[in-house]
């Protein structure tokens, strides 16, 4: 696999609430640099994420429903609307957990079907994000009404996964500057 098609799926996120302006652009250059496919950041920096990364196939993504996801439909709706309208083009959601375990499938419909028909609609990539840890064990067996579900990973524990490893997903490269680094 080369290290373009390897990264081509990758995304670098910058979605700390006091993420700042330079920090930004110095991940907006990570991402073209290493050619990587999106740069998710918090909803006030979706316009100037758009504008730095327009004429590039970079997406730029945020997070609807941001921390707990416990936001009604509408609330996540008119999110969704501002952040397409800023230059959005990936929208990920968090899943009302709350809703979810309580086994409301009419809430959790209308809390996906709030965000999906909004970016689909923009022609926008569109992803939930459900919290694993609210919902103890009930995502091993596949989650009530068998919901998709995988662990959220840092770069560190990417890095650690023994799967990742033994495919030879990453490596060690010297750069000039930085020295030692995976690619």
């Amino acid at each position: 696999m080369t290290g373009l098609r390897r990264t081509a799926r990758l995304e670098h996120r910058l979605t700390r609430s006091n993420a700042s302006l330079a920090e930004l652009s110095a991940g907006a250059a990570l991402v073209l640099e290493h050619q990587m496919a999106t740069l998710a950041v918090t909803p006030w920096l979706v316009r100037p994420a758009a504008r730095l990364l327009a004429r590039t196939p970079v997406r730029v993504a945020t997070v609807i429903g941001y921390p707990h996801g416990g936001q009604v439909a509408a609330v996540k709706a008119f999110e969704a609307s501002k952040a397409l309208e800023h230059g959005a083009t990936q929208l990920d959601f968090m899943l009302n957990a709350g809703a979810l375990v309580s086994g409301d499938d009419d809430a959790v419909l209308d809390d996906m079907l709030a965000v999906v028909e909004m970016a689909h609609s923009a022609l926008a990539v569109s992803g939930v994000i459900v919290e694993a840890a609210p919902l103890g064990g009930e995502l091993q067996d596949g989650g009530p009404a068998d919901v998709p579900a995988g662990p959220v990973h840092s770069f560190e524990s990417l890095t650690e996964d023994e799967h990742l490893a033994q495919i030879g997903f990453f490596r060690k490269v010297e750069h000039p500057i930085e020295g030692e680094m995976i690619d």
